[in-house]
């Protein structure tokens, strides 16, 4: 009761679509795009730590955003174009059915202020399709949760993720 504790994860999973519209070279950008992008991300809890020790955790932790992303490209004759981006947005995140040692912990979500940074680079296959390979550290404001109990209390969410991906240009 009042004390803290800290939930480890599994290592768990992203899937995100995004719709955008790359900015001419003769913008006043010189090049880019600015995407719209909805994002899931899922890691199952492993363990539950408190100050008398590691417990056996359980549940999940969801976290679902919609950001809005502006990305600087460097464009060249080359097939390959590193990016970086700036996203804000908002994100739902949900402690879902967790537990410790198999009893509840706490059951909630919180909706909250989303952000990310973005770098990676593109290769283009052909005029239409381009293979992404970035890194993503996505954060959020910290969210307030209610526990098994009744009890109130506020955590913070930060997410790293290296990803492989496919974009198509019309």
């Amino acid at each position: 009761d009042g004390g803290q504790f800290n939930l480890e994860y599994e290592t768990g999973s992203l899937v995100s679509l995004s719709v955008g519209y790359a900015l001419s070279d003769s913008s006043v950008y010189n090049g880019g795009r600015v995407e719209l992008e909805a994002a899931w991300r899922e890691n199952g809890v492993d363990s539950v730590e408190f100050a008398e020790g590691d417990f056996t955790g359980g549940g999940d932790l969801k976290v679902s955003s919609l950001l809005l992303s502006s990305y600087g490209e460097h464009r060249s004759q080359s097939r390959w174009t590193p990016y970086f981006g700036l996203g804000l947005g908002v994100a739902s995140v949900s402690l879902d059915a967790v537990t410790v040692s198999g009893a509840p912990l706490v059951d909630d979500d919180d909706i909250v202020f989303a952000y990310q940074i973005a770098t990676g680079v593109d290769f283009s296959l052909n005029q239409a399709w381009r293979i992404d390979l970035g890194y993503r550290f996505f954060g959020t404001s910290d969210p307030s949760f209610k526990d098994a109990k009744g009890e109130s209390f506020d955590s913070e969410y930060q997410n790293h993720s290296f990803l492989a991906g496919l974009r198509f240009l019309f």
